[in-house]
């Protein structure tokens, strides 16, 4: 086992633990509907820290081609799964039995603040791990990167802030437009270059030799399809 290998399974057992609360509470809120009202601000944003979590896991592989691992590196990576699972349990708690959550809307605004705290500090750490790679690094990235970044930061402190649920409805709308195309983007460059990795080159220059052949083939019919030119005799080998 490579060490990337080793690192990423207590990292993907945080995530995995943040995803199950997410799943089981969707399924729970499903389940006691009758006895309290699910409020959409909150079920739209279970689903935000879910694809944040899922975005994050996916994101870590970039790390893959490091060679020299420390413990301060390791715990940096540990970092963002644990602040994820942390703003999903305080969304969805678990002991339910102990203390029953009557009104999701007032559960909601109630740790709405320690929520928004922990989400702006992942954008910020992202900004943070970013600068440590270097200042021209940073720069590269262009500023559609740290600007969506820095935007993400503020909203999310303003959001931890103030309780207007105008707010919190349409921040919850926005991260989700804003978050989805930058998930599918990511998804479809990796896999895409997970596929051109899975398939050996042999089989695609198999896979492709047909085409050519039959390319070859064609323009040869062609070549020899044109009227032979008389101060060339060379060109009756065609007739043949």
């Amino acid at each position: 086992m490579d060490p990337f290998s080793y690192i990423c399974v207590l990292t993907s057992i945080v995530a995995g633990l943040a995803v199950t609360r997410i799943v089981s509470g969707f399924g729970q809120l499903l389940q006691t509907r009758a006895r309290a009202q699910p409020y959409w601000v909150h079920t739209l944003w279970m689903a935000n820290v879910l694809l944040t979590m899922v975005i994050a896991w996916w994101v870590q592989y970039r790390w893959r081609n490091t060679t020299q691992w420390t413990l301060f590196l390791f715990l940096w990576l540990l970092i963002g799964p644990l602040i994820i699972y942390l703003a999903a349990a305080l969304l969805f708690p678990n002991d339910q039995e102990a203390t029953e959550v009557r009104s999701w809307r007032d559960h909601y605004f109630a740790n709405s603040r320690k929520v928004f705290i922990l989400l702006a500090l992942i954008f910020a750490s992202d900004l943070f791990d970013t600068l440590l790679k270097g200042w021209h690094y940073f720069l590269s990235l262009g500023p559609l990167y740290y600007g969506s970044q820095s935007m993400h930061l503020m909203l999310c402190l303003i959001a931890a802030g103030v309780k207007s649920p105008v707010y919190h409805g349409a921040f919850a709308i926005f991260f989700c437009s804003t978050t989805s195309p930058c998930s599918v983007a990511i998804c479809s460059g990796s896999c895409s270059e997970f596929v051109r990795r899975l398939i050996p080159r042999p089989i695609l220059s198999r896979s492709t030799s047909p085409q050519r052949s039959t390319t070859a083939s064609a323009n040869q019919r062609r070549t020899c399809a044109t009227p032979p030119r008389r101060t060339r005799p060379a060109d009756q080998s065609c007739k043949s």
